[in-house]
């Protein structure tokens, strides 16, 4: 029936053709050849029947193979859309570990070459590792870091301070905080710093991290403080500069007890020498002599410590009597305010109301703010020819924690124009002013935790300039019992 060909030639022929390569195949056959059908069924086929066989027994066999076909091609699809989710899924996590080892090499580029210094430390102290620039940042190598903590690389003086925050920072209070602070370097100096302080999230380690980022600020701090320096200078210029101005009046506030003192020396000289030497009148002109010599060395000390060199105070201020200090310095412009035929007046809470708080504040530059102040008032009340010529200083406690001075004068005004500007420094209205009293005096008040400003109504009618100073803490007195601001 197949003429040149054998039955398991075609068979071998079937196989070698890969679209036929899975057909199941049945031999049908009239041989009793054994050897060829253990071969047959072990290599090419799935069935081998020898006659005599019945065709029931045919379809039986013929029905097993097609539903073995039909169940292997369905485990075959199904292993087929099985390996293409395998494969997605398999190319899904080779991409995710790639994009994570790409940000751990950026995280590690960006930990390795940021130009602020980056620290991981522990809750408790040690530190875990830190970046390049925060070790030449204090001068460490990472294995000294490593086996150090961040109490021994803060300085003692701020070790409460920093352990109260990372308190506050590990117990919820806080998300995270910014502080400027000192690092101490290897050899023991300090270094400045703008440090930020997170607790990393989301990590199950039994002791919480934190991350520490800090910038090196000390150039910027150097520069503040040789601005300071400069500042401070500038003001002792500027003070000197306005008692150069009052020349003329300090003269005379020193001449009148000289002169006092000349006179009473000479009629105790005249007691003594009489024929009947008047003991009690003597003693009375040495008493006049001795009061008149304090009177001329007040004015000499309030001059002194006016013109004293005022650096930067390195502990906290002092609290200061603010009504003392303006009734010093209206003492001293009060022959100047005489000889130009206008009245100081100094306004202050009633004695039935609580005294005014003291203020936290440098005596002599809250005075050279004040001096400048009605200094300016005094000059402006003479470039305007009116009957009333006054200034007034008004002291009030402004709540809930500030007091207010107001200088109110009756002269030519302020120019709307030039208002805004007033406080710029080389901003003047006084023909050959340098334009830097006002900028002085915002820069002292504002050094203070205070504020200035002036209130601008129209020319010709005067003009109001008020500050107010923080007052001592501990001593806020209750908005219920202080009187308001004018």
């Amino acid at each position: 029936m197949l003429p040149r060909l054998g039955g398991d030639q075609l068979v071998e022929a079937m196989r070698a053709r890969p679209e036929l390569a899975d057909l199941p195949v049945l031999v049908l056959s009239a041989r009793g050849d054994e050897a060829l059908r253990t071969r047959l069924l072990t290599d090419a086929v799935q069935d081998y029947v020898t006659k005599p066989f019945s065709a029931q027994e045919l379809r039986a066999r013929v029905r097993n193979l097609a539903g073995m076909k039909h169940t292997r091609d369905v485990l075959q699809r199904e292993l087929a859309v099985q390996g293409g989710d395998l494969t997605h899924m398999t190319r899904r996590l080779i991409a995710s570990r790639r994009a994570l080892q790409e940000s751990e090499q950026r995280w590690w580029a960006i930990y390795e070459h940021s130009p602020v210094g980056i620290a991981l430390i522990d809750a408790d102290g040690p530190i875990r590792t830190a970046n390049p620039a925060f070790r030449a940042m204090l001068g460490y190598s990472a294995e000294e870091l490593r086996a150090g903590t961040l109490r021994q690389i803060t300085p003692e003086e701020d070790r409460a301070s920093t352990q109260e925050r990372v308190t506050r920072l590990l117990a919820g209070t806080v998300r995270e905080y910014h502080v400027q602070r000192r690092f101490l370097r290897r050899d023991g100096t300090p270094v400045w710093t703008h440090t930020s302080v997170a607790r990393v999230p989301g990590l199950s380690e039994a002791t919480p991290l934190l991350v520490v980022v800090a910038k090196d600020i000390s150039e910027q701090i150097r520069a503040e403080q040789a601005l300071a320096q400069t500042r401070a200078e500038l003001a002792q210029v500027s003070r000197a500069s306005t008692l150069g101005e009052l020349a003329a009046s300090i003269a005379h506030e020193v001449n009148q007890p000289l002169a006092a003192i000349a006179t009473n020396g000479q009629a105790g000289l005249r007691w003594l020498e009489s024929a009947q030497p008047n003991s009690d009148e003597a003693r009375d002109s040495l008493r006049r002599i001795v009061r008149d010599a304090h009177r001329a060395g007040e004015v000499i000390t309030r001059i002194r410590a006016f013109l004293r060199r005022g650096e930067q105070p390195k502990a906290p201020l002092a609290p200061m009597d603010l009504a003392q200090a303006a009734e010093e310095t209206l003492a001293l412009l009060h022959g100047e305010a005489a000889a130009r035929g206008i009245a100081l007046r100094l306004s202050r809470p009633d004695d039935a109301l609580p005294p005014l708080p003291p203020v936290r504040a440098d005596r002599v530059q809250v005075q050279q703010v004040l001096l400048n102040l009605l200094m300016n008032a005094l000059e402006s009340i003479d470039r305007r020819a009116g009957p009333r010529r006054e200034v007034e200083v008004t002291l009030a406690a402004e709540p809930p924690d500030r007091v207010r001075v107001d200088v109110t004068d009756s002269g030519a005004g302020i120019d709307p124009v030039l208002a805004e500007r007033l406080f710029e420094a080389f901003q003047t209205t006084k023909p050959g002013g340098m334009g830097m009293g006002l900028a002085i005096c915002r820069s002292i008040v504002e050094s203070h935790g205070g504020r200035l400003w002036t209130a601008t109504p129209s020319p010709g009618a005067g003009a109001t300039f008020s500050f107010t100073l923080p007052v001592e803490a501990g001593d806020v007195r209750d908005a219920s019992m202080t009187p308001e601001a004018p």
